[in-house]
């Protein structure tokens, strides 16, 4: 979707985590307007987290980029992110883009070729 203020003209995120890891989450914002302020805000499965820089001060044409993170769960999830302009008297929802992520098994150590003669006591 392309908004009336903002474009979201990238959003970076793995396609897969692992439950419990860090996900790291880059958002880069185009201002195709004059409106001062841009926020960007995030949320998976109904949990939000949320970016920095809180808001930036923009300038006509250019391109600001927002960094956040959030834990993974044992759940795949729908990364939302939606940018914000600041109208003077309230923040307004302008622009969106979505990633899914998928979660990842943690591999199990195997022991299946392990022998007893393989170990060593030091």
């Amino acid at each position: 979707m392309a908004g009336k203020y903002t474009d979201i003209t990238e959003l970076t995120a793995p396609s897969s985590a692992a439950p419990g890891s860090k996900v790291s989450i880059t958002v880069k914002v185009f201002n195709k307007t004059d409106k001062f302020y841009i926020a960007v805000t995030g949320g998976y499965n109904g949990a939000g987290f949320s970016f920095s820089p809180d808001y930036v001060m923009s300038v006509y044409g250019s391109t600001y980029t927002f960094t956040g993170s959030f834990t993974m769960p044992a759940t795949k999830v729908r990364v939302l992110i939606n940018s914000w302009v600041w109208d003077g008297t309230k923040w307004i929802v302008d622009d969106y883009m979505y990633k899914d992520i998928a979660v990842t098994a943690i591999a199990e150590p195997s022991f299946r070729n392990f022998k007893v003669l393989d170990y060593s006591k030091a």
